[in-house]
């Protein structure tokens, strides 16, 4: 498999697999998809909890939507970076950004009121804060180092932070990596490679046994994803064409390996949905700015080719 031809392009991968009644039009697919949201939900309580200046929890609902972009940036060491917020549903004067680091640390960046911008001490330098448009604002890093990666998320609310019952809405998170193959980065250090996962597919186990709690019989399809870098990549599956979450159970979180991530994620089904004749695997690799790559995968070996 090659490397990412770019290192700012997000991995975003597919795989399909299909069981086709020969000829029939009524078929049954299972699709997972490895894409470059991570489920970054869980930031927000932790950032609500950790905040000096306490916003109500109600601000955490999706009530008023703010729509953050995008999910993922990748950087070397000195490059820049971007990220966006807009105000779907409300138009609130003050609007902020918060990182947090991947050790848990809640920090303020700044903040705007009016399309004014205060920063806090330590981001007084080489991050800018703006209102770009109506209801929409931003947060450029002008050279980012090893020390900016973490989950930037913003948020937006009618009052101050500190007034007494205020809600805040936020986004979803933006999270940064710098690139590079060691925790000790060094501008000497000669490779950062952006790496799509190797993924093997396994059929269910021909000794499953019954399902206990409604007595019937199950199949586990089973995904490991491998190899990849950086961890920007989770799991999500589909059957019929239709995304499911039933039966689904994924790793939390990718699991460092070395220099790499790894993740798995499982999926029950019905032996009804599973013995139908002729399997037929397929799957697609999306990368930003490029075309689709398919891929096969043969069910009775699970190796996986690309075209």
């Amino acid at each position: 498999m090659s490397l990412v031809d770019s290192l700012d392009s997000d991995v975003i991968s597919s795989f399909h697999l299909r069981r086709v009644l020969g000829g029939s039009l009524h078929s049954q697919s299972f699709y997972f998809l490895l894409h470059s949201e991570n489920d970054l939900k869980r930031h927000h309580l932790d950032l609500l909890c950790a905040l000096g200046c306490s916003f109500s929890v109600s601000g955490v609902s999706q009530s008023v939507l703010i729509t953050q972009w995008p999910h993922y940036i990748s950087r070397l060491p000195s490059g820049s970076a971007e990220m966006s917020c807009y105000q779907n549903d409300t138009d609130y004067d003050y609007m902020y950004w918060y990182r947090q680091l991947r050790g848990g640390e809640i920090q303020l960046v700044g903040y705007l009121v009016a399309g004014s911008a205060n920063y806090e001490a330590g981001f007084q330098s080489g991050f800018e804060a703006a209102k770009s448009q109506e209801k929409q604002w931003s947060l450029k890093i002008a050279s980012v180092q090893r020390e900016d990666e973490a989950v930037y998320l913003c948020a937006a609310s009618l009052h101050s932070a500190c007034d007494t019952g205020t809600e805040a809405y936020f986004g979803k998170g933006t999270k940064l990596t710098v690139l590079g193959k060691s925790d000790l980065l060094s501008l000497s250090e000669p490779e950062y490679d952006v790496k799509p996962p190797v993924v093997k597919v396994l059929g269910p186990s021909s000794r499953e046994c019954r399902n206990l709690k409604d007595n019937e019989r199950r199949k586990t399809l089973l995904c490991v994803a491998s190899d990849f870098y950086p961890d920007h990549v989770s799991v999500s599956w589909r059957v019929g064409g239709q995304e499911v979450s039933r039966g689904v159970a994924t790793d939390n979180a990718a699991l460092r390996q070395g220099e790499n991530y790894k993740i798995t994620s499982r999926l029950r089904v019905s032996a009804e949905d599973w013995f139908k004749p002729e399997t037929e695997f397929e799957s697609e690799q999306l990368r930003a700015e490029e075309n689709q790559r398919l891929l096969h995968v043969n069910k009775s070996e699970n190796i996986v080719t690309f075209l």
